[in-house]
């Protein structure tokens, strides 16, 4: 009798883990990664999502020069770090690259306050965007910042950065300009 017990015990308890494995297995959504993984190879092929930009322009009406679309936040430390070699990158490469800097401040006033206390300002090739509504960085699949996403002339990702770089170095403006010479 107790070698039933015991076996109907063990039964239990293997088809009870058994259906728990198989329903979190069955339910569990595509993890955040596998479909970011899937974008990005995407994005290398199609081209990056669009953005509007607060004039109401399509970022890709902007064509016939590279981009760097950037994730930040002024109370982000290694973003705050980053963006003055960011400015100075733009300045390097004021006709083949677009800098578009996404904001995730909570407010917009956030933002502009941050810019003006840094001296920061969009510059003909560097333009400040706040996603007030978080689309860009839904769209984007951005879960930390700093992160940014280097484009071709074609909006096709051509590397991707997660945290905060020295964008002022010669290495980086070399690789630049290699991008720039490239034929498409």
């Amino acid at each position: 009798m107790k070698n039933l017990k015991y076996f109907f015990l063990v039964f239990v308890v293997t088809i009870s883990a058994y259906y728990g494995v198989y329903r979190y297995f069955k339910k569990s959504p595509e993890p955040q990664s596998v479909k970011k993984f899937d974008a990005l190879n995407e994005w290398e092929q199609k081209g990056a999502p669009d953005i509007q930009l607060p004039t109401g322009q399509s970022i890709k009406e902007l064509n016939g020069r590279a981009f760097i679309i950037h994730f930040w936040a002024s109370w982000c430390g290694p973003c705050v770090e980053e963006l003055p070699s960011l400015v100075k990158l733009a300045r390097q490469f004021p006709k083949d690259l677009i800098i578009t800097a996404i904001s995730l401040d909570s407010s917009h006033q956030e933002m502009e306050l941050f810019l003006k206390e840094q001296k920061l300002q969009s510059l003909s090739n560097f333009i400040f965007v706040h996603d007030q509504e978080q689309i860009i960085r839904k769209n984007y699949l951005i879960n930390k910042i700093p992160e940014s996403f280097i484009l071709d002339r074609n909006f096709r990702l051509k590397k991707r950065i997660i945290g905060n770089i020295d964008w002022a170095t010669q290495e980086s403006f070399d690789f630049f300009q290699t991008l720039f010479s490239s034929p498409e």
